[in-house]
């Protein structure tokens, strides 16, 4: 049944090239978990990504933001912040960070440091950071405070993931659908690999709605 009821939401939602391409693909993706495989995302993280979805459309007016992209992207980027320990307020330990962005990594592109290793460490090259994976100089730009505690900061998931709203939103748009979604994915991380996965998890999610 659950099966079943992916398939049409990626269908509805995506189209049936896409839906033809994940069918095939889609079995070799785990599910993972943060906990020991007893819930998918922990309830920081799912009050996070929440959050962030209701207040896409007050802190960008006009956007609509489903929650299920908010988890999709964090479950591609840091899997929910897997092997970290979570806070009630957010808060990620250790800090999330991703490999260095000096080009070594096939698809990557090379990254001078930008914010002198304030937010990654490395005064050498930047890194992308927190569970969302934003890179420091986009997280200087757009960097939000979701947990109202006057401090943004990609290491706190409410943070993270209203920041992650805020740059999927820009410009404005509807990302309920598919075509405007798939551009907002494109800027957030211009690799058609990437946005395929997000899409797919996105529509998994979307069918468990209610169970999460």
């Amino acid at each position: 049944m659950l099966l079943a009821g992916l398939c049409a939401v990626v269908l509805a939602l995506f189209g049936l090239p896409l839906l033809l391409v994940l069918l095939v693909v889609g079995s070799s993706w785990p599910v993972g978990g943060n906990d020991g495989g007893s819930r998918d995302i922990p309830r920081e993280a799912l009050a996070a990504y929440a959050g962030a979805s209701a207040s896409a459309g007050s802190v960008v007016p006009g956007c609509t933001l489903p929650v299920w992209v908010l988890m999709a992207i964090g479950k591609v980027e840091s899997n929910h912040a897997a092997g970290h320990s979570i806070t009630a307020r957010g808060e990620v330990a250790p800090p999330v960070v991703g490999p260095a962005l000096d080009g070594s990594l096939p698809g990557t592109a090379r990254v001078p440091d930008t914010d002198r290793g304030s937010l990654d460490g490395d005064p050498v090259w930047d890194h992308a950071v927190g569970p969302m994976q934003i890179l420091p100089s986009t997280w200087r730009a757009w960097g939000r405070d979701g947990n109202d505690d006057g401090v943004a900061d990609p290491q706190n998931y409410a943070d993270a993931t209203l920041t992650a709203a805020v740059i999927l939103c820009r410009p404005a748009a509807d990302l309920s659908n598919r075509d405007e979604l798939s551009a907002a994915l494109h800027r957030y991380n211009d690799a058609d690999a990437y946005v395929v996965s997000v899409l797919w998890w996105a529509g998994f999610y979307a069918g468990r709605a209610g169970t999460l």
